[in-house]
C-alpha cells in the first residue's frame, strides 16, 4: 500500500484554496489514485473517470 502525504496547510494553500470542490476532490482523488497505481502522477484519458466521480471532468480539471 502507498501513501500519499499532504502538508498540514495544504487545503490554504492559495492555489488550493481557489479551487472549486469539485476540483479539490478531483485533485486529491487523482493524488491518490497515481500513488495506489505508481504513475509518478499520470493518468490516463481512459483512467480519468475512474479517479473521481465528477460530473464534469474537463471543465473541472480546467478550473
Amino acid at each position: 500500500m502507498m501513501w500519499v502525504r499532504l502538508d498540514d496547510r495544504f487545503p490554504s494553500h492559495r492555489k488550493i484554496a481557489l479551487l472549486s470542490d469539485a476540483a479539490f476532490r478531483l485533485h486529491v482523488s487523482a493524488l491518490c489514485w497515481s500513488a495506489e497505481h505508481l504513475t509518478d502522477g499520470r493518468i490516463g484519458d481512459r483512467e480519468l473517470p475512474l479517479v473521481a466521480r465528477v460530473r464534469s471532468l474537463k471543465a473541472t480539471a480546467r478550473r
